[in-house]
């Protein structure tokens, strides 16, 4: 694309390049459609409705999660529903042709307007739609959303980005009130088995026993909770090798959908490692000048090798030859990128609580296993890589499950500690708590659910659970459900 001077030093971009842009992005114009994955994951339906709503609609998630397929079918549904297709633009924020040409979001909104819609914005009488992806890349880039939202123009501007940090801090200061945030994370398991098995089990089905966690847990009946379980079991338990295998899989691969379809192990261990290479450089090291970026590339290398275990910050910053300080901005850059979570120690006592280490978790396995080289199948055999993965992945589907139910931003989840030992999760929905712990074994010792017993006994919770291998049941008067970690994971 080629662009002149005005004679004042500035660079001036003529339309006709900026209209070619636009046309290069938006094929719709031409009759032509945006290719897309058959497969819809359930976003797919909470982000078309915000579709409808006034509010900016801004999308996060970690770098190749599958935000631009979404924004595709977001596109393709609404060409279905008969919408003009020049109602719609969509760009690509981080397009090289707009970085080296310095095309202002004002100037795209302006040419579409004038040559596309062909008419001016403040005349639109029907909704137009505006999609723009990865738009971390702009700076400043709130600044124009805001002024378009203010001037009250009749379109519905959806964004993404990659970077929590660069949009979410930009908006939240210059878009008070104006937006709605979503979160896109790697796959569930249940979203998995339900692209490889569309046919297995149905959404009513899934809500069903996913929603009567939260009754159960409010109301304090366990068998609510237990009669939907067993119904769900029942229905889906034909199908437990097969979807033994997928769980595998997952063990080793993780969530990200562009690895659905790809077999060869070596090939996504790459183009894992490629992606986070690329988060780091794009979303943190760029955003953040860091001078010492291969101090974080280790940190969180040990973090994934010890996931699922505490994290003493003061001894870690000596091993790693850095600040306090500094270790703690490195782990909130790597929860900015969505690539670990912790969990604080459980206490009413707040001093108490924050006195205790935290434990952290690397939150897709595949990421995990490829940032140690250990993507591979020789994992399985490994009891005690699989249990602390496993651990780890209940930890990322549970505070996924927290935020279904609350709707609030940031849930957190805890671990306890009692006489008896340690208890993984505690889990709470509106102040109801339940412990929850992780033995990915074949077979569960009776002195290993006292953990969750004393929780039970000194906090009145409802019931526990004991995710398992393959152990199901409820052990008699007292309380403790146990579920294997396939069918935990296929209700979240």
């Amino acid at each position: 694309m080629k662009s002149k001077g005005d004679g004042s030093g500035n660079t001036v971009i003529s339309d006709s390049n900026v209209l070619a842009l636009l046309n290069k992005y938006n094929v719709w114009w031409g009759g032509a459609r945006p290719n897309e994955m058959p497969f819809k994951r359930r976003d797919f339906y909470s982000l078309r409705k915000s579709l409808d709503r006034k509010k900016v609609t801004v999308l996060l998630g970690p770098r190749r999660v599958g935000k631009s397929e979404l924004i595709k079918q977001l596109i393709n549904s609404l060409l279905n529903d008969g919408t003009n297709p020049k109602r719609i633009l969509y760009m690509s924020v981080d397009a090289e042709e707009l970085r080296l040409n310095k095309i202002s979001l004002d100037k795209l909104l302006e040419t579409y307007a004038e040559f596309i819609a062909q008419q001016p914005l403040e005349s639109f009488t029907t909704k137009h739609y505006i999609f723009f992806d990865e738009i971390q890349s702009k700076d400043q880039w709130h600044k124009s959303i805001k002024n378009w939202y203010d001037l009250d123009y009749n379109i519905k501007i959806f964004v993404s980005g990659s970077s929590s940090v660069a949009l979410s801090k930009g908006a939240m200061e210059s878009l008070h009130g104006r937006f709605e945030k979503y979160e896109l994370y790697p796959l569930k398991f249940s979203e998995v088995v339900r692209y490889k098995y569309p046919d297995l089990f149905s959404d009513k089905q899934w809500l069903k026993v996913k929603n009567q966690i939260a009754a159960s847990m409010e109301s304090g009946d366990i068998n609510k909770f237990s009669t939907q379980l067993r119904s769900f079991y029942g229905g889906i338990s034909p199908f437990q090798k097969r979807i033994q295998m997928l769980l595998n899989r997952y063990f080793i691969v993780g969530g990200y959908p562009e690895f659905l379809r790809e077999n060869d192990l070596n090939e996504i261990n790459s183009s894992i490692n490629s992606k986070v290479d690329s988060s780091f450089y794009k979303d943190v090291i760029l955003q953040h000048e860091i001078r010492n970026p291969s101090v974080l590339r280790d940190l969180f290398a040990d973090l994934s090798f010890h996931t699922a275990q505490k994290l003493n910050v003061d001894k870690a910053a000596k091993e790693f030859a850095v600040e306090r300080p500094t270790l703690k901005a490195y782990l909130g850059y790597l929860e900015e990128m969505y690539f670990i979570m912790s969990t604080s120690y459980y206490s009413q006592n707040r001093r108490t609580r924050i006195r205790k280490l935290k434990k952290m978790y690397v939150q897709d396995p595949g990421i995990r296993n490829a940032v140690i080289n250990h993507l591979d199948e020789k994992l399985l055999e490994d009891n005690a890589e699989i249990g602390l993965v496993a651990e780890s992945m209940v930890a990322d589907h549970l505070c996924r499950l927290k935020y279904a139910f609350e709707k609030l931003p940031n849930p957190e989840l805890f671990y306890w500690e009692g006489a008896s030992g340690e208890v993984d999760f505690i889990f709470d929905v509106k102040q109801n708590f339940i412990p929850i712990e992780v033995k990915y074994r074949e077979s569960i010792k009776k002195a290993e659910r006292e953990p969750i017993i004393e929780f039970m006994d000194s906090h009145n919770s409802p019931f526990g659970i004991m995710i398992t291998k393959n152990k199901f049941g409820i052990e008699p008067g007292k309380g403790v459900i146990y579920i294997p970690l396939w069918l935990m994971l296929m209700t979240i």
